[in-house]
């Protein structure tokens, strides 16, 4: 028995180990529960704060369909109504949902690893892959830039993407292993992991379309060729089909790669080309951890125009050897190919072509899984017996120092005040950390300081539309100094795209001086600032490409019509709000055209534009306006009355 014991001890360590992991990476991020929301999460979660507390079914359809595209996220936002289903939501309860979800994924990610290492490794003990696969899930489980991943609540769309896809990749190798001796159950259960497993990460988050690339990867190194007919067929359809659709769509909706999106200051081409030095920062963070520069704004990266630029050129051709070292190691190392060619998988949606901002940190969440099984190759080779010990000791001091890192990194998160300076401190160039520290020295109350942060940004960043309304802000409004407003006109009409432009202009909008409605009562109220001032910044930022289409578009448009019928301007107002409808059909502008004509005594066109209301009165439209088809049909139903009564 104690022979017994002892034979089997060994083999309990690395899962003793894998548990003591799991433990270091809850004292590392549960430092980041806490904190506000950020960025990202209000936006998000705005259709949130307009329903309210979620009461209903009706409720919950209409939050998790408030997804600006189709098909959104629903999975990712019906999974916040986990932690709470009142607002304002519990963050801390959002965040440790977020920090299981990621000791979940790193259960995948060894399972996912031992699974790798039998295939690739398969000469290597059993003990010895285990302990490779421990510091792998290390390594990826404790990196610093996994912070933002758990502490950024709305990330856990990219969390739950993960998981999901882990687990049909999983599904998918556990059936391939049964093709030639059971193949009807191996269809079975790759049909299940593809047909089911792929469209729910993908409901979670787009990338989770990347499972079929993942198949596809791993049906390269993993498994030999299939003798059966049915089954190239098979993945044809299901894996070929998908990555080919997705990029039948890129070009057919991103159709044009030298024309500027209208919302980017670049085109695909240029987006592509930036991509070469963005994975190149991302290697460097990866492969050099570090306590500070690990943060979301990175919004002053700098575009690429030309391939000939020394930083661009260099980038790509550091990025074309290492994947061509890769391809020409896949016989002799599988397993450093397969990581490398797994790393550059993951960013093959968000890091070409797609219309996405340039640089985020967290979208190497699950990519640089590849990186670390790639270095997990070096070590393997490197392993001796004799320097057995010295490689653990190695492991274990990178493991503790991973973690370290990662919760100094963490406590940022639960302290906005001072994640704000430091990211400010680390970043001073990017308009994101400018307004973030400003608007934290603002909740401070230290207004001066905040003025002297903008005042500094206005000089770095002169074609910045949102600094400068943030600076007119706090010296008008909170330090209530005369400001001039005229130089805005002009700046908004070549201002860079920015969605915080119009939550800005609103913010200054409620508060201007409007001789049509009451005095604002606000303490320090500027009354240099009117909301004529404004209609012209509005009107401006209608004159410049970059915010002509979308719901900013929209927003700003619909703005405009209502300053125009306080101003008594019918024929303005119409128009304006015809020009938002066309931007983003929304049943709420017809319905204001429509109250707008019933005030002026006009009920035939009043009734055209509740007609027009009805037909965009979609399902999630529907969900999100509950009371909007009634409002319509009551407001018709009064109309013709009018109608009725003028003959």
């Amino acid at each position: 028995m104690r022979t017994t014991l002892r034979a089997s001890f060994p083999s309990l360590l690395p899962a003793l180990g894998f548990f003591a992991l799991l433990a270091l990476a809850i004292y590392a991020f549960s430092a980041g529960i806490g904190g506000r929301f950020i960025f990202d999460d209000e936006p998000n979660l705005q259709p949130w704060r307009t329903i309210g507390d979620i009461h209903s079914y009706r409720d919950v359809l209409a939050f998790i369909t408030s997804g600006i595209y189709f098909p959104g996220r629903p999975l990712s936002l019906l999974s916040f109504l986990i932690d709470d289903q009142s607002w304002p939501a519990d963050i801390a309860a959002l965040k440790r949902t977020n920090l299981a979800l990621h000791l979940l994924n790193a259960c995948l990610v060894m399972w996912l690893s031992l699974t790798v290492l039998a295939k690739l490794l398969p000469a290597r003990p059993a003990i010895p892959r285990a302990w490779l696969a421990l510091f792998i899930t290390a390594i990826w489980t404790l990196h610093p830039l996994q912070v933002s991943n758990v502490s950024y609540v709305i990330q856990r769309m990219n969390l739950l993407s993960t998981f999901l896809t882990l687990a049909g990749l999983l599904l998918y190798m556990r059936g391939r292993e049964h093709l030639e001796t059971r193949p009807w159950r191996a269809v079975l259960q790759c049909g299940i992991a593809i047909g089911l497993f792929m469209p729910l990460a993908v409901l979670a988050k787009e990338n989770g379309l990347l499972l079929c690339a993942f198949v596809l990867l791993v049906e390269g190194f993993c498994f030999p060729q299939s003798k059966w007919r049915l089954w190239s067929a098979l993945k044809a359809v299901g894996l070929w089909g998908p990555l080919l659709a997705l990029v039948a769509y890129t070009l057919y909706t991103y159709r044009g790669f030298t024309v500027p999106w209208p919302n980017r200051d670049f085109n695909a081409w240029e987006r592509l080309l930036t991509q070469g030095p963005v994975l190149a920062d991302y290697l460097d963070k990866l492969l050099i951890p570090r306590l500070h520069g690990a943060g979301l704004y990175y919004d002053n990266f700098p575009v690429s125009r030309s391939l000939l630029s020394p930083t661009t050129l260099f980038a790509w051709l550091g990025l074309t050897a290492l994947l061509f070292l890769a391809w020409r190691l896949r016989r002799q190392n599988p397993l450093f190919s397969f990581g490398i060619f797994f790393y550059f998988t993951g960013h093959l949606m968000e890091s070409t072509v797609l219309p996405l901002e340039l640089y985020f940190e967290h979208r190497n969440y699950l990519p640089q899984l590849g990186l670390w099984m790639a270095l997990g190759a070096v070590v393997d080779r490197a392993h001796r017996p004799r320097l057995r010990h010295v490689l653990a000791a190695g492991a274990v001091i990178l493991t503790l120092m991973l973690a370290w890192m990662s919760r100094h990194n963490a406590v940022l998160w639960s302290n906005p005040d001072l994640q704000a300076a430091t990211w400010y401190h680390d970043n001073p160039g990017s308009q994101r950390t400018t307004l973030y520290f400003a608007n934290s020295l603002v909740k401070q109350r230290r207004f001066t300081e905040s003025a002297e942060v903008l005042d500094r940004g206005r000089r770095d960043l002169p074609d910045s539309l949102i600094v400068a309304l943030a600076q007119k802000y706090v010296e008008c409004y909170l330090l209530d100094q005369p400001t001039n407003f005229d130089d805005l006109v002009p700046l908004a009409r070549t201002a860079r795209y920015e969605t915080s432009n119009v939550e800005m202009l609103e913010t200054l909008w409620k508060l201007a001086d409007d001789p049509h409605r009451p005095a604002t009562t606000l303490p320090g109220h500027c009354r240099s600032a009117t909301i004529d001032d404004l209609a012209a910044v509005y009107t401006a930022m209608l004159e410049n490409p970059r915010f002509q289409s979308g719901r900013i578009a929209a927003i700003l448009n619909a703005n405009l019509g209502a300053w125009s019928a306080r101003r008594g301007r019918l024929d303005a107002a119409i128009d304006h709000y015809d020009r938002a409808f066309a931007a983003d059909p929304n049943p709420l502008y017809p319905f204001e055209q429509a109250m707008l004509l019933q005030s002026a005594g006009l009920p035939v066109p009043a009734r055209e534009y509740v007609q027009k209301g009805l037909k965009s009165l979609t399902l999630r439209m529907r969900l999100l306006y509950p009371a909007m088809e009634a409002n319509l049909t009551n407001l018709d139903r009064a109309l013709q009355e009018l109608s009725a009564r003028h003959g």
